[in-house]
């Protein structure tokens, strides 16, 4: 398991400081798993929640006429309306039910234009409009490119509300468009790009600079913990690299091995190494060695033996 694992909820769920695991990267599978149930649960209940009435009744027809009409989207053909911040949308029902799980079990008991708008709360008007700009794209009109904060605007709708394909494309433009740690960091908490949040997390514990006030804001006093966490383990772990590298490295300018030999069943001896040509400092005793040692111990007692005998035969 990651040892981000804990800090990774996924949006809607609440942050588990349950401690820091292995120094491991990779895609939090157990933890989107959770996630994608539990959040999958939370979308059941809400669509339940407006399917139990026959209607979507969010307001009567009387004072949804006076709400001003969106003029880039408004079509004559449109087969759902919506409410979005005060402004009415008139758009294509087949495409929300075709693309999103969401709206195909919210608009099931909508029956037509006459009906009440459809009210969207939580999403403002400019939002949406950009939103719509991704799913009806104007295709005569070339050279149309949305900004970052536009595309970060469809992402996080599009993962609100289960447009898949949608919020893939966004997901490819910002990663290109998107370099600051923090800002990927906290976008791949909010709709769930682990790979994100992975690759935010190893810069954010790598750079020498500490977080911002800002920073730390927006991220939140877990994530700063375990950052911090996270950099005193990799310091540790550095020296204690750089110490036995550092060692081996000494070993090896010096050329000292640790070698025992015997030869010809001698004592240890006096080796030269293979590498640097220094010596060992262990002294090999050869045979040769060994008759010299003999003679130098027995010579006196050879000698004295020698003049008494030649003294007593003389």
């Amino acid at each position: 398991m990651p040892w981000w694992t804990p800090y990774f909820p996924g949006p809607g769920n609440t942050l588990q400081n349950s401690g820091w695991e292995d120094h491991q990267h990779g895609p939090p599978e157990q933890a989107l798993r959770n996630w994608y149930d539990n959040s999958r649960g939370d979308q059941q209940n809400q669509v339940k929640k407006h399917s139990r009435r026959k209607r979507p009744r969010y307001g009567d027809s009387a004072n949804s006429e006076a709400t001003p009409k969106s003029r880039k989207y408004w079509f004559a053909d449109g087969s759902v309306v919506f409410l979005v911040a005060g402004m009415r949308y008139k758009l294509h029902r087949y495409i929300f039910e075709q693309h999103s799980p969401f709206f195909r079990t919210l608009l099931e008991s909508y029956e037509s234009v006459r009906d009440p708008p459809v009210h969207i709360s939580g999403v403002g008007a400019v939002d949406f409009d950009q939103f719509l700009g991704a799913l009806y794209p104007d295709l005569l009109t070339p050279g149309i490119k949305f900004t970052t904060a536009e595309w970060i605007s469809i992402l996080r709708l599009s993962t609100r509300w289960s447009f898949s394909g949608l919020s893939t494309e966004a997901i490819k433009h910002l990663s290109v468009l998107i370099s600051d740690p923090v800002e990927k960091l906290v976008l791949g908490q909010e709709c769930a790009i682990p790979e994100w949040f992975s690759w935010a997390l190893d810069v954010l514990c790598t750079r020498e600079e500490p977080f911002t006030d800002e920073e730390g804001r927006r991220v939140g006093l877990e994530v700063v913990m375990a950052v911090a966490k996270e950099r005193e383990n990799r310091v540790k772990a550095n020296r204690r690299k750089e110490s036995v590298d550092g060692e081996s490295m000494v070993l090896r300018k010096e050329g000292i091995v640790q070698t025992k030999s015997r030869v010809d069943g001698a004592s240890p001896a006096l080796v030269e190494t293979q590498e640097g040509g220094k010596w060992a400092g262990e002294k090999v005793y050869t045979r040769m060695d060994l008759f010299w040692w003999t003679c130098i111990l027995l010579g006196p007692a050879l000698s004295f033996y020698l003049f008494n005998f030649s003294a007593v035969h003389g």
